[in-house]
Order: C-alpha cells, then structure tokens, then sequence
C-alpha cells in the first residue's frame, strides 16, 4: 500500500488534534478543581470559564495552524472530540481520585460562605 502524501498530512493532523483534544480535556478538569477550591462567587467562576475557553480556543487554534496550516476540516473536529471524550471515559477518573486524595490529605475546600453554629449554654 502507497501513502500519499496527503494521507500522511492528514494522519499527522488527526493525531495533533487528538492529542490537543486529550490536553484540553486535562486542562478544562484541573481548572474545575481549582475553581471549587478557590473562587466563592458565581459571577467570578462565570468570568473565569469564559476566559479558560478563550484560552482554549487559542491553544486548539496553535495546534489546528501546526498540523494542518489553520484549515479547519471534520477529520480535525472529530480527532479533537475523540481526544477530549476518551480523556473523559479513561483518564477522569483517575486524576479525580489524586484531587481527591490531595483535598484529604491537605483538607483544601473551599466553605461555601457558612457559618458555624455556636452551641448554646
């Protein structure tokens, strides 16, 4: 079997985007972690998901102009979305129980603004 080289450019992209698929998928689950830790207002979080998906547009965009010049195409989108849904199904878990672990261990969590109750005498 001959590979064109137009074959090898699109098994290069479907792997580039695979791969910044996976990454976005890690990074949006670490940003989740750190944001229930840490921001303690609803607009606040708003903001910051907005940010964290401009941001990742961008990072998918540099990926994107590495494997195949910018040129959006479905092989790419649908590399990209099999990256973050097998991320999803294999890898979630696995780096929920080390947050888990590490907001156990170090007892990080945020108290949702409540107040503790004072025993009566």
């Amino acid at each position: 079997m001959i590979l064109t080289e137009l074959i090898c450019d699109q098994v290069r992209g479907v792997t580039v985007m695979f791969g910044a698929g996976i990454a976005v998928a890690f990074m949006y689950q670490l940003f989740l972690w750190v944001c229930s830790i840490t921001v303690r207002r609803g607009w606040l979080e708003a903001i910051l998901e907005i940010a964290f998906w401009a941001g990742a547009a961008a990072f998918a965009g540099k990926f994107l102009y590495y494997c195949a010049h910018g040129q959006i195409s479905v092989h790419t989108i649908c590399a990209f979305a099999c990256g973050a849904i097998l991320w999803k199904f294999c890898f979630y878990d696995i780096i929920y129980s080390v947050c888990t672990f590490f907001e156990t261990k170090f007892g990080i969590r945020k108290k949702h603004g409540k107040k503790e109750k004072k025993q009566s005498i």
